[in-house]
């Protein structure tokens, strides 16, 4: 968390110190800029829930999904009270977090009946929330949008920089998310060591190309 923290903060200096030096902009100006950042990526989880139409779980009409949902909450050590359940009406098999406080999961994945997977994959998710992941991940994909805007409307000639600057970024950013689902993993394993069974379970059954986070699970477990 401290990582995600930390690189934040420098992130959201280096806009303001490139707002400021580029526009002349007021101190207070470029405050206000950047926390319209922060609330942009922080909205993002009501408005992902919304248009998805998700329905949250004390919502829920009682049958078969529901129970066997709040059942598996239960058993759970969550990082903080206020996290916010809900279900979608998907068929994939997944589990999301979005924003600072919000899991979904499909009927795709309550469909499975698997409750040790469920466990792990709701304790990986809240891995992501208590280490702040998404903050991170919406200030850089905010100064990635901001980056294009910049270039191509201020430096339209530079357009061979702004594509290998997006892909550097792009790079970055999967490579830093990669470790950030290994520490979620780490969390999840941290709180029950059962789950890292229920993870290498759905790992190789539902996410074939997660073998990297299966072998350093199993690798960890043998050590």
């Amino acid at each position: 968390m401290k990582t995600n923290l930390i690189l934040t903060v420098l992130l959201l200096f280096g806009d303001w110190y490139f707002l400021n030096s580029l526009f002349n902009a007021p101190t207070l100006l470029c405050i206000l800029i950047v926390l319209i950042f922060i609330f942009i990526g922080y909205g993002q989880e009501r408005m992902t829930v919304r248009i998805n139409q998700a329905i949250r779980l004390d919502q829920m009409p009682v049958n078969s999904y529901s129970m066997f949902y709040k059942q598996v909450i239960e058993d759970i050590q969550l990082p903080y009270p206020d996290i916010q359940f809900y279900y979608l009406e998907d068929d994939a098999i997944k589990v999301t977090h979005y924003g600072i406080h919000t899991i979904v999961v499909t009927k795709g994945m309550l469909n499975l009946h698997d409750e040790d997977a469920l466990r792990a994959c709701i304790s990986h998710e809240c891995g992501h929330i208590y280490n702040r992941d998404i903050l991170f991940r919406q200030v850089v994909s905010l100064n990635i949008f901001a980056l294009i805007f910049f270039v191509l409307l201020f430096y339209s000639s530079m357009l061979v920089f702004l594509f290998i600057m997006l892909i550097v970024l792009l790079i970055f950013l999967n490579f830093y998310m990669t470790i950030r689902d290994y520490e979620a993993d780490e969390y999840a394993v941290s709180m029950d060591e059962d789950n890292r069974y229920g993870l290498i379970h759905y790992l190789n059954r539902y996410e074939p190309n997660s073998y990297k986070r299966v072998k350093k699970l199993e690798d960890t477990y043998e050590n």
